[in-house]
C-alpha cells in the first residue's frame, strides 16, 4: 500500500490517542475543580455557626454552602461523563489500533 495512505492512518489514529488525552486531562481538572468546591463547603461550614446574627447567618449559608453544594452536585455529573465518556472512547481507539496492529497495515 502506498506510504501517503498509511501515513494517514497513523496520522489518524495519533490524532485519536492526543484527543483520549485531552479527554483524561478534562477529567483531571474537573476532579480538581470538584476537590476545591467540596473544601470551599467544609471551610464555609465551620464558619457558618460562627456568625450570631439568624438573618446573616442564613445568607451566609445561602450564599457559601447552599450555592457550593449546588455546584457540587453539577460538577459531580459533569465529572461522571466526561469520565464515561473517556472510557468509551479510549476502548473504541484501542479496538482501532489493536484492529490496525493485527492488519497488513501495522507499523513496522
Amino acid at each position: 500500500m502506498d506510504g501517503k495512505i498509511l501515513n494517514g492512518l497513523y496520522v489518524w489514529i495519533d490524532s485519536l490517542k492526543e484527543e483520549a488525552r485531552k479527554k483524561a486531562h478534562l477529567a483531571e481538572d474537573k476532579s480538581i475543580e470538584l476537590a476545591v468546591l467540596e473544601l470551599r463547603k467544609d471551610m464555609a461550614e465551620e464558619s457558618v455557626d460562627k456568625i450570631e446574627d439568624g438573618l446573616s447567618r442564613e445568607k451566609f449559608y445561602n450564599k457559601f454552602i447552599k450555592e457550593v453544594d449546588e455546584e457540587i452536585g453539577r460538577v459531580k455529573a459533569e465529572l461522571s461523563d466526561l469520565r464515561s465518556d473517556r472510557k468509551e472512547f479510549t476502548n473504541h481507539v484501542n479496538a482501532l489500533e489493536n484492529a490496525i496492529q493485527r492488519s497488513s497495515y501495522r507499523r513496522e
